[in-house]
């Protein structure tokens, strides 16, 4: 059996590992345009840092893919599929025939709507073939902005800070990190950010970018702001330029799959950022290019390369950072989400981390007024609340109202362990709250 898989992306590496476990007779090959690795997507932010010693920058790395018996092929650009032949063209002239194809590609990151995007000091942050010149063009900046408040764009502008630079992040959308949280609940984050003398430009969108007397000028509707280097940590879409002759791609250029991960061409499957996940509900369809997401799905195909064994579950859309001494943890819908589509109970809680930790844990449940189904779930706390919502990803996913968990058992050690506790504590309130 002969599986080849385009890209090296995590989930490509995800899938390719797991299919060598299962089928360890199959003839496995990864194909990838770049001439390396990608790397995790915190190598750039860690190098200059130097938080973490003695990391690897690429998860999964070539001597375990060799060593497993993966045959990886850098710089080999795929230019045409034939699904009627099951082969592949390459940018050489050769050709490839497989009996699966597992589409990785991932995303790309490219700006249609900034005029100037493209022009020397303007990096992305998901191109990651490049991280030295980043590292030099930073190191020689005074002044750097970043355009996106996301999980990415916040985590950035907590290394250039650390790095001494004078750091601006616009965010088009009302409120940083929107798609994950809502704009109450992460007050005490910003007010942290904003006492470390960083400029956030909220609801406001970078126009273009233009080269001036005093460098890269940033322009909006409201200002101009001249700056050294311009990260961009917004955009991502999948990268699906190979597959515009396929009838697989949706219209916002999402590859289509089934349960299964599987295409409607034959023996042609899609995971990780190519795809887009069922939020909560089947028919929800939301593309969330994560990289929880990338090795769930590239996992979850190898299994159902020779037959569909296992559908691919709802998703709650799981994150989990920690920037300015706060940890943050998010599940499925926001508020400001959720509110759009049922009436929706927000139920909010504060106390004491923990008997050895006095400071807060902030918690919120976003539940439906009527049935109690848990919606969505956020955690704000200086103290590690990273893992308090594991509990409720298979709830959700199965649709879980909070009376069914409201008095199951949790872990619990008196002044260390007790995350479980105030989720208990939590969903005993949504209970109160709604009078269920």
């Amino acid at each position: 059996m002969k599986i080849l898989i385009i890209g090296a992306s995590f989930a490509g590496l995800s899938a390719a590992v797991k299919a060598r476990q299962l089928y360890p007779e199959a003839d496995i090959e990864v194909l990838e345009s770049r001439s390396q690795l990608p790397t995790v997507p915190n190598a750039l932010n860690w190098s200059l840092t130097g938080k973490k010693q003695g990391w690897s920058k690429h998860f999964f790395s070539e001597e375990l893919l060799l060593a497993v018996g993966i045959k990886l092929s850098l710089a080999t650009e795929v230019v045409k599929i034939l699904p009627e032949s099951k082969r592949l063209i390459l940018a050489n002239g050769s050709s490839r025939c497989y009996d699966h194809l597992i589409l990785a590609m991932g995303s790309t990151q490219k700006s249609h709507y900034i005029r100037g995007s493209e022009l020397e000091g303007v990096f992305g942050c998901k191109d990651d073939q490049d991280i030295e010149s980043k590292q030099e063009a930073l190191a020689a900046a005074n002044r750097v902005a970043i355009i996106g408040g996301g999980q990415i764009g916040i985590e950035a502008s907590e290394t250039y800070l650390a790095m001494g630079k004078e750091v601006y992040l616009f965010e088009a959308n009302p409120s940083l990190d929107f798609k994950c949280f809502d704009t109450s609940f992460l007050t005490p984050l910003v007010e942290t950010m904003e006492t470390e003398k960083i400029r956030i430009f909220c609801g406001e969108r970078v126009q273009a970018i233009e080269l001036g007397t005093e460098g890269l000028v940033l322009v909006t509707a409201r200002q101009r702001i001249a700056v050294d280097v311009v990260m961009l940590c917004a955009g991502l879409r999948p990268n699906t330029k190979l597959l515009q002759d396929l009838p697989i791609l949706a219209l916002d250029q999402t590859v289509q799959v089934d349960a299964y991960l599987q295409t409607v061409l034959p023996a042609i499957w899609a995971v990780g950022d190519l795809i887009s996940l069922p939020l909560l509900a089947k028919d929800n369809m939301t593309y969330m290019p994560l990289a929880n997401s990338a090795l769930k799905t590239g996992e979850l195909v190898a299994y159902n390369l020779t037959q569909p064994r296992y559908e691919l579950p709802l998703s709650v859309r799981p994150v989990s950072s920690c920037q300015y001494g706060w940890y943050r943890t998010s599940l499925g819908l926001t508020a400001e989400e959720a509110d759009l589509y049922q009436d929706i109970s927000i139920v909010d809680y504060q106390a004491p981390f923990s008997l050895a930790n006095p400071t807060p844990i902030y918690l919120r449940l976003i539940v439906a007024s009527e049935t109690g189904q848990i919606l969505g779930a956020q955690a704000l706390s200086k103290g590690d609340c990273s893992a308090i919502f594991q509990p409720l990803v298979y709830a959700m996913a199965e649709q879980a109202i909070d009376e069914q968990l409201a008095f199951q058992d949790f872990l619990f050690t008196a002044g260390e362990g007790e995350i479980f506790y105030h989720l208990h504590q939590l969903l005993l309130k949504s209970l109160d709250q709604r009078g269920a």
